[in-house]
């Protein structure tokens, strides 16, 4: 599971696959913006303030490319929110 931790270098390629899999679900995205890294026992949290729009079922679509990415990237503090006009 250590080796599913993306590292320093891989944290770019790492946004650009959750940009594109919010895209390929068919979402607009708003804001996609790294925080500060947060240091844990043996590893290291880079919280990603993440705003997107679009369908129930895309972001369902959205949650389950996330799961599928070849590296752990969990999802917090999520707000759903009806958009204006719906």
């Amino acid at each position: 599971m250590l080796r599913q931790l993306p590292g320093k270098t891989e944290v770019p390629s790492l946004l650009v696959d959750i940009s594109q899999t919010g895209l390929a679900a068919g979402l607009q995205e708003h804001l996609l913006q790294p925080g500060g890294e947060a240091r844990k026992d043996f590893y290291a949290e880079l919280p990603i303030k993440i705003q997107l729009s679009g369908g129930y079922h895309e972001f369902g679509q959205f949650v389950s490319g996330i799961a599928a990415l070849p590296r752990i990237v969990t999802l917090h503090d999520i707000e759903i929110t009806r958009g204006t006009g719906q």
